[in-house]
């Protein structure tokens, strides 16, 4: 499968992603490493991130997005914002509770409907974990069969990532898709 697999930073300094995209890698060596993109803040690195998207759909790549907070909330806006891009998975881990994507511009801090989430664009499964702290929870709105919403109450938003149950989740749908 000709794929390009990215793994987005959410907010700050405490990156639990790039743990789990190491780990990925090992979970599926004949597919092509995770890139780590989102730095110290997804919004700030938005445009070099779609820059990196577009390049991989110019070469005739489908796409692979998994994202934490606010590198979740950028795996909503892409697909969105670049509705002809291929997403084959899209795996968006808590989700900010204070922001959206349903009417309202990218990153409002005010939108009219806080921590509610649609999926959009062309995707093949869209897989929304969550949590119920702060600033994580963002619920995937979206019924469609290709669409799940996971809740974990009893993780925080930083440890979300390395529970058991996350991670078989996200290296079963991963690994599908290798």
């Amino acid at each position: 499968m000709n794929i390009a697999r990215f793994a987005c930073h959410g907010l700050g300094v405490v990156q639990p992603i790039d743990l789990l995209a190491i780990d990925m890698d090992h979970a599926t060596p004949s597919s092509p490493p995770f890139v780590i993109v989102g730095g110290f803040s997804p919004p700030l690195e938005e445009r070099d991130i779609e820059a990196s998207l577009r390049a991989a759909v110019g070469a005739g790549k489908e796409l692979v997005w998994v994202g934490h907070s606010m590198g979740a909330a950028l795996g909503y806006y892409l697909p969105q914002t670049n509705p002809g891009w291929k997403f084959k998975l899209v795996i968006t881990v808590d989700p900010m509770c204070w922001a959206s994507n349903i009417d309202c511009p990218e990153w409002a801090t005010a939108p009219p409907q806080p921590g509610r989430w649609r999926a959009l664009g062309n995707y093949d499964r869209w897989i929304n974990i969550r949590t119920r702290m702060y600033p994580g929870g963002g619920v995937l709105m979206t019924k469609d069969a290709r669409c799940e919403d996971h809740f974990f109450p009893d993780c925080d938003h930083i440890g979300v990532i390395a529970d058991a149950r996350v991670r078989k989740i996200i290296f079963d749908a991963v690994k599908e898709v290798a």
